[in-house]
């Protein structure tokens, strides 16, 4: 009897689960299988898709199709969903992803990122769309407590910061596929210059995660196809207050008194 390959497990796993596909992610599959999440990215590929979240909504809009399901809006939620279910459906969904992020948190690398963002001089914090939301919100803190940190939109805005770095600063990308090719393109730029990376992204084997040399994952069932990213901003944000924290716990008294500064300015300002 011929030997099952890896793809051939993924085939077979997703026909058996197809009706269930819209609550799965290609790190469930490749646990649940005992492969690498990247073969799961391949078999996807090899089927014509450019990834998961492709692969997925194909394949979901085909069961609607067919057995003429209730549209999905957002993972679970339906358009046939009432006010009330869609709260508690996104309020279920939301808490899931912080309690699974929660759980997926390495503390000793977590130490290390501390010690890493306490010791650099400055901090280039980048990330695009929703993930841009969350950078610009970790630049903020890192300011109140008296970090020098950059955020910029426009990409020659970013390189042009960058010629001022070197390799006692570090770049912080943010971005849930870690695929976004001019997140990984910055980077690459910056580990030229031997600058240090932390990232914040959806899983351990995408390209901005082997790229960088600390990162952490935000775990989500994200349908960025369907609606905007929800779930996983939630996420992020949660990792970025884990983050501020411990760095306002490590130098509290000067945190602190830089805080208070700041806002005792901004109230001056009003």
């Amino acid at each position: 009897m011929k030997k099952k390959t890896v793809f051939d497990k993924i085939h077979e796993y997703i026909i058996h689960n197809k009706e269930h596909l819209e609550h799965i992610s290609s790190t469930k599959i490749a646990q649940d299988l005992d492969v690498s999440q990247a073969s799961v990215i391949k078999y996807v590929k090899k089927m014509g898709y450019k990834g998961f979240s492709d692969f997925k909504i194909s394949t979901i809009k085909e069961l609607e199709n067919k057995f003429m399901i209730s549209p999905i809006i957002h993972n679970q939620v339906s358009v046939s969903d009432n006010e009330d279910i869609i709260i508690k459906k996104i309020c279920a969904d939301e808490m899931n992803s912080l309690n699974e992020t929660r759980e997926g948190i390495d503390v000793s690398t977590l130490k290390e990122i501390i010690n890493l963002l306490n010791k650099k001089s400055k901090i280039m914090v980048i990330g695009i769309g929703s993930s841009g939301i969350v950078a610009q919100d970790l630049v903020y803190k890192l300011i109140k407590i008296g970090k020098l940190a950059f955020y910029y939109e426009e990409p020659h805005k970013q390189l042009m910061q960058l010629s001022s770095f070197d390799k006692n600063d570090l770049v912080i990308a943010i971005s849930h596929s870690g695929e976004t090719s001019s997140i990984l393109n910055f980077v690459e730029k910056s580990k030229s210059k031997n600058i240090s990376i932390f990232s914040i992204t959806s899983g351990s084997e995408n390209s901005l995660a082997k790229m960088s040399d600390y990162y952490l994952t935000t775990k989500s069932e994200e349908n960025s196809l369907r609606s905007s990213a929800m779930s996983s901003r939630i996420s992020q944000l949660f990792l970025i207050d884990v983050l501020f924290i411990n760095l306002i716990k490590k130098n509290f008294s000067a945190s602190m008194k830089k805080i208070n500064k700041s806002r005792e300015l901004v109230q001056w300002k009003m």
